[in-house]
């Protein structure tokens, strides 16, 4: 991780958050975007990490981090889409309403968040891209269409452009967790079967 400055969606919570506080542990900068105003104070100790809210289904937020990085003389070379919302939905009570809704957050935002990484990105610079997907999208999962869709699209757009990316040496991979024990741990152990959390 060397000369690396990462930028983290969904930094918040979860995945994003523990994340966040190991790169910050190995002295990585990274830029993290998050939605909830709550969750700046666990990043006042995170010396190395460089906040900002936003919505990241608003192009013009995502703008800023890359306005604020250059402001900064920061180079982006590492991207984790990791933003995500999990609706567990019933196919029958599965509105086109809450379909679109997940696709924006799971899917088009992490879209733009690339085609925008890619703009602002010098050439011949190595970088990287890494997708937060899930098991679910492979596997399908009760009650999870919306989700399971989403992670499954996300699936064949990091393949495609592995092949596309690969020769400007842009790697991009997808990551594809089951239940992780992240700051979400205790909300779901309190449940009957957690690994709902998925």
């Amino acid at each position: 991780m060397n000369n690396k400055i990462v930028l983290i969606t969904g930094a918040g919570k979860g995945i994003g958050y523990d994340l966040a506080k190991k790169l910050n542990n190995n002295k990585v900068k990274t830029y993290c975007i998050l939605r909830d105003e709550k969750d700046l104070k666990k990043f006042k100790r995170l010396r190395n990490c460089i906040t900002i809210l936003g919505d990241i289904t608003k192009i013009n937020d995502i703008k800023k981090i890359f306005i604020l990085a250059k402001k900064n003389k920061d180079e982006i070379n590492c991207l984790v889409n990791n933003a995500g919302i999990r609706q567990r939905i019933k196919i029958k009570k599965l509105s086109n309403e809450k379909i679109r809704e997940i696709f924006d957050i799971n899917f088009f935002a992490q879209y733009n968040c690339i085609k925008l990484f890619l703009e602002n990105k010098k050439k011949n610079i190595k970088a990287s891209i890494v997708n937060i997907g899930s098991i679910v999208g492979q596997v399908g999962f009760k009650d999870l269409l919306g989700y399971a869709s989403t992670k499954a699209a996300l699936s064949g757009m990091t393949k495609c452009l592995a092949l596309e990316l690969g020769h400007e040496n842009i790697r991009t991979n997808l990551v594809n967790p089951g239940f992780v024990k992240t700051s979400y741990y205790k909300k779901f152990k309190k449940k009957k079967n957690y690994t709902n959390g998925l």
